[in-house]
């Protein structure tokens, strides 16, 4: 279907397709370790065949202790977040915290031939502050968040790092930001856009694929799992020379040139 918003691919789907299908690949990281923080109540990774390690991660004992019982991991993915009732920026400081502490406990122990961190985020987060007053706390922590994965897949060249916008799903947080399905581009099965939890086949089975070495180039990015993977492909070189799926100022690089500088 065409895009319900704005995209850098002209295909958006709301379900599983072929290049991303896991059963063409049922067994991708059987024997590893991916560790899913938030896994016991949004179980997005659940088809694939792989160890799964519930965490909690509202403090840094909890997080250093999960670390301490791991030898090493191959996929980490920041799946849990906290959402406040509709509230200001003051509270805005969980989910950016969780994701530091991951980084400073689990990074050091991630397997040294090829891992993989994904942090979950909010995909309206690209939309202008004026269309999400109230939702300040929540926005600004998922936005930060994809600041701060550019930063880690640039300082952790042997981590690929990811932020990935899983769609939405019809859980208890999103109805908690006082968000209503009715405000969504959805009418029925072929262009839905608001997910139940019977239709989590696509957000697991993009995730699996994202961290695949033919995704290498959005190491770093924030990508939406609704996205055509093979036209995201077709823009690699694209992608992974520049700024965009990155956060930063609209408009850079700006129009003109700096002026040469002068003795």
């Amino acid at each position: 279907m065409q895009p319900p918003f704005l995209s850098p691919a002209p295909t958006w789907h709301n379900d599983v397709y072929p290049a991303i299908d896991l059963n063409k690949k049922p067994k991708t990281y059987e024997g590893k370790t991916v560790v899913i923080t938030g896994a016991k109540r949004n179980p997005k990774f659940r088809r694939c065949a792989c160890s799964i390690f519930a965490t909690y991660i509202s403090d840094e004992k909890a997080v250093k202790s999960i670390a301490e019982k791991l030898n090493t991991w191959d996929v980490l993915v920041l799946n849990a977040g906290y959402i406040p009732t509709p509230s200001t920026i003051a509270k805005a400081d969980r989910n950016v915290k969780s994701l530091i502490l991951l980084a400073k406990y689990f990074f050091p122990i991630a397997n040294p031939t090829k891992a993989a961190c994904l942090a979950v985020i909010s995909g309206s987060i690209v939309m202008p502050t004026k269309m999400l007053v109230g939702l300040s706390a929540y926005q600004n922590s998922k936005l930060a968040i994809v600041k701060t994965i550019g930063y880690l897949a640039i300082e952790n060249p042997k981590i690929f790092c990811a932020a990935v916008h899983p769609g939405m799903v019809d859980m208890a947080m999103f109805h908690k930001s006082g968000a209503s399905p009715d405000a969504l581009p959805i009418d029925d099965d072929e262009s839905r856009y608001f997910y139940s939890e019977a239709f989590l086949q696509l957000p697991a089975s993009f995730m699996v694929w994202v961290t695949l070495p033919n995704a290498q180039f959005l190491n770093g990015k924030l990508v939406f799992v609704d996205w055509d993977v093979d036209e995201l492909k077709a823009r690699a070189n694209e992608i992974a020379a520049g700024t965009l799926l990155t956060a930063g100022i609209d408009g850079w690089p700006f129009q003109h040139s700096a002026a040469p500088l002068t003795q």
